[in-house]
């Protein structure tokens, strides 16, 4: 029993790692279809990634019901997951996405079984079933999509099932301060060579920001096991904080004339893995420890001659720098105060709210 569940463990974390790399590919590709004028399937396209958000969050809930540490790469050995397998068409968005969701259900139903085998039961066990069944009919719409190019059906990839679902990729970018008004219009600033050097860095960075989402997301829920809410939900902002980061950056990127993509400067890159653990004091030094890998990375692509030269560029990677930067003071003062056990600080029920938003118990 107890190897059928550990088992289950791994199988459920490697349904973690699909879930959080549709989330963060699944925003950039409906970005890439609005610029393309491809507004319908952008649409169908966030409005997947809507429905892929509220799943990673009731799998997270559910994985740690069942005692499940939140370790998406696993151990050391394991493929680095840097690659997001972006996409900019919809016949290759949704064969790339096809691909993530069926690795992703063949872990839950893997997961399942093992959990069964082990006598396990509960509401846990029932959302993990929950959440394949969706996956399954995800998949078939997905291969429907990709097999006869039915990109431009209703507007939404399933039925809402959180008031969080309710919005429109339209209506959430022009409410963004954000945007540029040449994304909103698909139109370019001006277009540059495939091979500039600018894109590799600022893809570079829109890779490390992905990782800063899935882990500074992943410390908040572990945090608030941890009955560390006013600090999960710190948490949870720098992660919000971080996707508007690569929103700007995949922007950037667009109206310059390229297409997000997983290429990347070495000297640039932090290498994709998760380092949660599974106590407050590891996820705060975790976070810690990867803000400064990123501020460092920041200001070494600020300072690329390609960045340089570009002033818009530049712009957008001194805000983050500013972020990571106070994040970073942030996290050394939380982590001295958890060393020298001072009391949990009220939380604002911001935390609950969000979970109550997206319909995760």
């Amino acid at each position: 029993m107890i190897m059928n569940e550990a088992r289950a463990h791994n199988r459920l974390n490697v349904a973690l790692g699909g879930a959080l790399v549709l989330v963060n590919k699944g925003f950039v590709q409906s970005l890439c279809l609005w610029f393309d004028d491809s507004r319908s399937s952008a649409e169908l396209a966030y409005s997947d990634n809507l429905a892929a958000t509220r799943r990673l969050m009731q799998l997270i809930r559910a994985m740690q019901r069942l005692g499940v540490r939140l370790d998406p790469d696993g151990a050391d050995q394991n493929a680095d997951r840097s690659d997001a397998e972006l996409q900019s068409t919809e016949l290759a968005i949704w064969s790339s996405d096809l691909q993530v969701v069926v690795r992703t259900l063949d872990a839950l139903r893997g997961a399942q079984a093992e959990l069964e085998s082990a006598g396990v039961e509960g509401g846990a066990v029932d959302a993990i079933v929950c959440l394949a069944e969706e996956c399954e009919a995800f998949a078939a719409a997905l291969r429907s999509r990709a097999e006869n190019s039915l990109a431009h059906e209703s507007g939404a990839s399933a039925h809402r099932v959180s008031d969080a679902e309710g919005t429109n990729l339209e209506g959430f970018l022009k409410g963004l301060a954000d945007t540029d008004s040449t994304l909103l219009n698909g139109r370019l600033e001006s277009e540059r060579a495939p091979d500039d050097p600018l894109f590799p860095v600022l893809n570079t960075v829109l890779g490390n920001h992905f990782l800063a989402i899935e882990q500074f997301f992943l410390s908040g829920f572990l945090l608030e096991s941890e009955g560390q809410t006013a600090l999960a939900e710190v948490r949870i902002r720098h992660s919000l904080a971080e996707m508007s980061a690569a929103y700007r950056v995949a922007q950037r990127i667009l109206v310059l004339g390229a297409k997000p993509a997983s290429v990347f400067s070495p000297d640039l890159h932090v290498p994709h893995r998760i380092d949660v653990g599974s106590s407050a004091t590891h996820a705060l030094s975790g976070d810690l420890i990867l803000t400064e890998r990123l501020e460092g990375a920041l200001e070494h692509a600020c300072a690329a001659p390609a960045v340089a030269a570009d002033r818009r560029s530049v712009e957008l990677l001194s805000v983050a720098i500013g972020l990571e930067t106070e994040m970073s003071d942030w996290l050394s003062t939380q982590k001295l105060a958890l060393s020298q056990s001072a009391q949990p600080a009220p939380a604002s029920g911001a935390f609950d709210h969000m979970l109550e938003r997206w319909s995760v118990e």
